[in-house]
């Protein structure tokens, strides 16, 4: 069999299927995913055993690399996913040949600001930038001509103005290194890192209680302007800020620019004003007594998701994770480098940057498909300044932007990987970890290998889902990941946390039992202390069970509304471990949490605010219980404390 012809006769259906999905000529990567679709479906019918000389689906069926052209399979170049326009201002801005009669650092090594007066500051973003390529070409020259060990000295001070120096210097060292990703990486970890610096000026200065959640916003606050100068200020708006100019920052953290659509030049320029402004800054303020806010720490997340998902991958591991990507159309070409890259540094042990290399490599590719399954192929470019960029918050929200239309994602990918995907991303009490790290509000030196390798495992399972013919040895890493991910169950939903909450009520009533072991010698001629705890650790659960019953929450399915009802017709309920096997069981009934209706969420919420009132209602009984029990016994009560005491104690019911 000619299997280049069985190739070519799917690629044609496959054209005309695309047709049929949007208007237009649809953009590669569109045309691509439809390709891999047909390709998995002739290898899943067994149509083609094996494509002889031609190599990886990645090098041929993946989205970019393949069109038809005249009936035949063609091999094109790999497109873009910046818009015309964002990618000639990115791209085409830099100067071909750098002026040298300008100076354009003093003699801090620092920028020079004359230079940049000389701009018409008053003009579209889009006119300044080509003014600021010069710049940056200049500067760029000038410090990769200066000696590095000289220059990182001279910068050092200038550093202190930041919340974590410690970073600046790495990227600066990564950028230095001359590494494939070292401007890509730089710009993605500097971006965070300059961000949660100026907000803790900000707030310094301004005696504001809030930071702007923005960039853009940050920028446009009259504090910064005032403290910084409209040089400074409007060289960062160029070039990390509102969209009409490079708009770097979000270029990068959305995923839309490969490894080499960043120019280094302009990562240098921005590691140099951050180096420049804390020369400015160090004139008008005290570094040492800016007001840093802490960290965020993961640790709690760190223990409800360890190893849900397989979060550990060794040397071997890590090849057959390589060989996923390589195989899978879920990842476009261009991409590709980035998750190297990403699992190099889990290699390497720096999780918290494969983390900014991992997320938005996995949002560039759920956007991919969430605007071929949506049928709106234009949201796969980069936005201009009059549109909206399509972003994780529109990616997996229930509904397109019409508000009416079903977001098609979750039958594309299944509920399970987009439960994966809410937990860590989306549900106000999960990690939110694309939000935290991309604004600078984690320490990337101290993340372990938890969350990495969690949401390694997510850019896995989705993966996997696009292998057109790749076979998953019985347990191995894969397989884990495979079958993890089939089975996975919302942690962050709040039906989830009220799950846990219940189970932690449950266990706070166990505690009593060591109330009810307390011996009261016969002279205190009361045994109520015991009849107390025995009362309410028995009665408490059948109060749960009817709280329980009472919401149509828990009758959504015959199995669980019998347990239910079994449960509480009973006139006692003997013992938490019973009662607990009955919460796990309810909970174990299969129900969907993804996209709940404002009617369970309510029904949740009210839930959750009893659930918790009784937990710290427990808790407040049992310690009050226990040290007005020791006073008593040592008859440190004075008259009235003993008497509402023994009220306390003769309520047996």
């Amino acid at each position: 069999m000619n299997h280049l012809k069985v190739l070519e006769e799917y690629l044609l259906k496959a054209k005309e299927e695309e047709k049929s999905k949007g208007e237009g000529p649809p953009h590669p990567a569109i045309s691509g995913f439809w390709y891999g679709k047909f390709l998995q479906k002739v290898f899943a019918e067994g149509g083609v055993a094996k494509m002889e000389g031609i190599g990886t689906l990645n090098l041929l069926g993946v989205p970019i690399n393949v069109h038809v052209q005249d009936g035949k399979a063609q091999l094109a170049k790999c497109h873009t996913s910046l818009s015309p326009n964002v990618y000639r201002l990115i791209m085409q801005s830099l100067p071909i040949k750098c002026c040298h009669d300008d100076d354009y650092l003093d003699d801090h090594l620092t920028l020079d600001w004359s230079f940049v007066k000389r701009f018409d500051l008053s003009a579209d973003y889009s006119c300044l930038v080509s003014q600021l390529g010069v710049l940056a070409a200049g500067v760029h020259q000038k410090c990769f001509k200066t000696n590095k060990e000289l220059l990182l000295e001279t910068w050092k001070p200038f550093l202190n103005w930041t919340h974590h120096p410690e970073i600046f210097i790495d990227c600066f060292n990564l950028l230095f290194s001359g590494c494939n990703d070292g401007p890509h990486l730089s710009l993605i970890v500097i971006a965070a890192a300059i961000e949660r610096s100026l907000g803790d000026v900000y707030l310094q200065v301004s005696n504001a209680s809030n930071c702007p959640r923005h960039m853009k916003d940050l920028l446009a606050t009259k504090e910064l302007s005032q403290l910084l100068g409209a040089e400074p200020v409007v060289c960062l708006k160029c070039l990390i800020g509102p969209p009409g100019g490079l708009n770097l920052r979000n270029v990068v953290w959305h995923g839309f620019a490969a490894q080499d659509e960043i120019p280094i030049e302009y990562v240098t320029l921005l590691l140099v004003l951050v180096v420049s402004l804390g020369k400015i800054i160090q004139n008008k303020l005290d570094a040492s007594s800016l007001i840093h806010r802490p960290f965020v720490s993961f640790q709690n997340h760190e223990t409800i998701i360890n190893n849900v998902l397989p979060t550990e991958y060794s040397s071997s591991d890590i090849e057959e994770v390589v060989s996923i990507f390589e195989d899978s159309y879920f990842i476009l070409p261009s991409i590709l480098p980035i998750l190297k890259s990403a699992v190099n540094l889990y290699k390497n042990r720096r999780y918290g940057h494969c983390l900014c290399l991992l997320l938005p490599a996995l949002e560039h590719s759920l956007r991919r498909l969430y605007a071929c399954c949506n049928g709106c192929h234009e949201r796969i470019l980069t936005a201009e300044s009059a549109t909206l960029y399509t972003t994780f918050d529109e990616i997996l929200s229930p509904v397109l932007n019409d508000g009416i239309t079903p977001n098609a994602l979750a039958d594309e990918i299944g509920i399970s990987n987009m439960e994966m995907l809410m937990d860590i991303l989306m549900y106000p009490e999960g990690p939110k970890l694309r939000d935290r790290i991309s604004h600078g509000e984690v320490d990337l030196f101290t993340m372990s290998h938890a969350l990495a390798g969690h949401v390694l495992s997510m850019c896995l399972s989705c993966s996997l889902l696009y292998c057109v013919n790749y076979h998953i040895k019985k347990d191995s890493i894969i397989d884990k990941v495979s079958s993890n991910g089939m089975k996975y169950v919302s942690l962050y939903h709040p039906s989830s946390l009220l799950h846990r909450e219940m189970v932690s009520l449950v266990e706070e009533l166990e505690k009593w039992k060591e109330i009810e072991t307390f011996n009261l010698t016969e002279e205190d001629n009361d045994d109520g202390l015991p009849i107390l705890c025995t009362t309410l650790h028995s009665n408490y659960p059948t109060a749960l069970l009817q709280l329980m019953d009472s919401f149509p929450y828990f009758h959504t399915s015959d199995s669980c509304s019998n347990l239910l009802a079994i449960s509480t017709s009973l006139s006692c309920f003997h013992g938490n471990s019973a009662l607990l096997s009955l919460i796990e069981e309810v909970w174990g009934i299969p129900h969907n949490t993804l996209y709940s209706s404002r009617q369970k969420m309510e029904t949740i919420g009210l839930l959750r605010r009893i659930i918790n009132n009784l937990l710290n209602t427990v808790k407040q009984v049992a310690d009050a219980a226990r040290l007005r029990y020791n006073l008593y016994r040592r008859k440190e009560l004075r008259s009235r404390q003993r008497n509402n005491f023994d009220r306390l104690l003769s309520r047996k019911s």
